[in-house]
């Protein structure tokens, strides 16, 4: 019995752990984009996402597991924000994907588009993004 309660609780803390809503929606975002985006130029979800993990104190290891478990577009705001936070981890990480033909969904004033996340990388670590 008291195995199951002890495997319960482990249980519990390792789920509870991961449900972070804010990361696990970067996780899953749409577009890769900052600033406005669309006729109206509004700042998109992922942006605004982005920028609430930012100004955390766990931004760092929040953006790896962004990386770690994103898709292509959530990586991308990952190596964005590791690029300021710790320039070698970018390095490491994104070695990876700077060969990357897969594409990403991205925005940019009125102007939607995929473009290959070794593109993508490469403008990142250049700063334009």
């Amino acid at each position: 019995m008291r195995a199951w309660i002890l495997f319960a609780v482990l249980v519990w803390q390792a789920s509870a752990e991961q449900l972070d809503p804010v990361v696990d929606r970067l996780c899953h975002v749409r577009m890769f984009a900052f600033g406005g985006v669309g006729f109206v130029g509004l700042i998109t979800q992922g942006q605004k996402d982005y920028d609430a993990i930012l100004s955390r104190a766990s931004a760092e290891s929040d953006f790896e597991k962004v990386f770690a478990n994103g898709n292509r577009q959530a990586k991308a705001y990952a190596l964005a924000a590791l690029r300021k936070l710790d320039p070698e981890k970018f390095k490491s990480l994104s070695m990876a994907l700077r060969s990357s033909k897969d594409e990403a969904e991205t925005g940019g004033g009125c102007i939607l588009m995929r473009r290959p996340l070794g593109e993508l990388v490469k403008g990142i670590e250049a700063g334009a993004y």
